[in-house]
């Protein structure tokens, strides 16, 4: 999100999965600590981790758990300008069941939706966290349709 407010002549689209939104909700540190507990010992998580970060995954979870706690606790605002700042086309996503995200999540995405121009929602009836995971096959189609759309061609070749 703030990438796109602060480059948008390099985003041209983004979409935004499982996340809390405008604020962090009241039991972020914990349920993030727990996650990426249970995620250290799971062989699925650990794959999903490598897969999409390399080979020193586990350094760079430890210093984006790290970034995102001192964040919690710090207060300071999620985003350095207002969401109407966001130009280009947002797709926000999430799962329903995700107990790591508040649990008003669809209300917050309607809300944001409402302060950007150009935005989107999908929920996940079911899944947990993060719905690119849970949710994987159809994400991926959800996401193929939005890029499509919204990605210039020059962009994709």
């Amino acid at each position: 999100m703030n990438a796109a407010m602060m480059m948008k002549d390099r985003v041209s689209s983004l979409i935004a999965d499982s996340f809390d939104g405008r604020t962090l909700n009241s039991c972020f540190s914990s349920n993030l600590i727990k996650e990426r507990e249970s995620a250290m010992k799971d062989e699925d998580a650990r794959g999903f981790y490598e897969w999409c970060l390399g080979t020193d995954w586990q350094d760079i979870v430890h210093k984006d758990t790290k970034a995102l706690l001192a964040c919690a606790d710090s207060g300071n605002p999620l985003y350095v300008s207002p969401l109407s700042a966001i130009e280009c086309p947002v797709l926000l996503t999430g799962s329903a069941e995700d107990l790591m995200c508040r649990s008003d999540m669809e209300e917050e995405y309607g809300e944001m939706k409402e302060m950007m121009g150009n935005a989107s929602i999908h929920m996940f009836p079911h899944g947990g966290h993060p719905a690119i995971l849970s949710n994987a096959e159809e994400f991926a189609s959800i996401a193929k349709d939005f890029i499509t759309i919204h990605v210039p061609l020059q962009m994709m070749t």
